[in-house]
């Protein structure tokens, strides 16, 4: 099967769609790249780029609590390629919809939704300290259609990115993160200021997460390249005052966590990722749609401009 692919063209670069596959697959600025795109590009759920998973991980992908072993992990299929249509298209954007029965590890409970991603180039001149750079805007829709009353259930959004680079996550003051696997080295991590740093190493596999209320909405993922910095800036809407689903396996009953780092270990492929997750919303109870919007900037900046840049745009 052809797999049809968007272009979105100007001067810095090109955003590359894959409206059946549901995503942004990649950015390039001249010969960067910006994204993690897996080697042979199929049908299969791990292709990389900017891709939207459903929440929480704990019931819809492990198959047992017993311990986070990949062996006990599953994507389902309805969600991760999926089946996504193409509703709208203009000259710089495009809305894709599908219908996904999400099915509980317990085999009892389930929640049939519409997921609707509406993508949109962003005309940005200005953009401080970046020698060159694209962007575009996500708005993220999940509405509930029926299901398993009192099923928990939320956006989760996963940008993967290539190894060799630094996450960066601006938190607020005294933030700390939890574990979901082995606990991260302590040569991988570190922190200055209000800013938490995860070095992407694509070796050590490590997952983290970082609660609503530590973080401000403000990612980066900033990888040299050889005209300088090549940095990903994704913002979004971080709400402390909500719940949040997503949990460690060994900390079901605490309040999920708002932004996540993941790093392989090289069995899946060399990349990491930046994710947040949205509030959840309840089968039967309260609102019966949740939506979320981010921005995400991709850019060239200059070896000495980095600091400047990162006092700029993280703070």
């Amino acid at each position: 099967m052809k797999i049809q692919k968007l272009h979105w063209l100007n001067d810095s670069g090109i955003i590359m769609l894959c409206p059946i596959r549901g995503r942004v697959l990649q950015v390039t600025l001249g010969k960067e790249k910006a994204f993690w795109n897996h080697p042979t590009f199929s049908g299969d759920w791990n292709i990389g780029g900017d891709r939207l998973w459903i929440g929480p991980e704990v019931d819809w992908n492990w198959t047992s609590l017993k311990n986070p072993d990949l062996g006990n992990y599953v994507v389902q299929e309805a969600m991760d390629p999926g089946k996504w249509a193409t509703k709208n298209r203009g000259k710089r954007s495009c809305q894709i919809q599908q219908n996904v029965l999400m099915k509980h590890r317990d085999k009892k409970r389930e929640v049939r939704i519409k997921l609707i991603r509406s993508f949109r180039s962003v005309d940005m001149p200005k953009a401080a300290f970046f020698r060159k750079h694209l962007a575009y805007q996500t708005d993220n829709e999940l509405w509930i259609c029926s299901g398993t009353r009192g099923q928990n259930i939320g956006l989760w959004s996963l940008l993967q990115v290539p190894s060799g680079g630094t996450m960066c996550v601006l938190c607020r003051e005294n933030a700390t993160f939890r574990d979901y696997f082995t606990p991260i080295g302590d040569r991988l991590w570190k922190k200055e200021q209000n800013r938490l740093y995860f070095k992407i190493t694509g070796r050590n596999r490590y997952k983290i997460g970082i609660s609503p209320s530590a973080v401000s909405g403000k990612l980066a993922y900033i990888r040299k390249a050889a005209a300088g910095y090549l940095v990903i800036f994704r913002q979004f809407f971080p709400q402390p005052w909500r719940s949040y689903c997503d949990v460690p396996l060994n900390e079901l009953k605490s309040n999920g966590d708002a932004v996540q780092v993941y790093n392989d270990d090289g069995s899946l492929g060399r990349f990491g990722e930046m994710e947040y997750h949205s509030p959840y919303i309840q089968v039967g109870k309260g609102p019966d749609h949740i939506v979320d919007t981010n921005l995400t900037v991709v850019g060239l900046v200059a070896r000495n401009k980095l600091t400047a840049w990162k006092d700029y745009w993280l703070r």
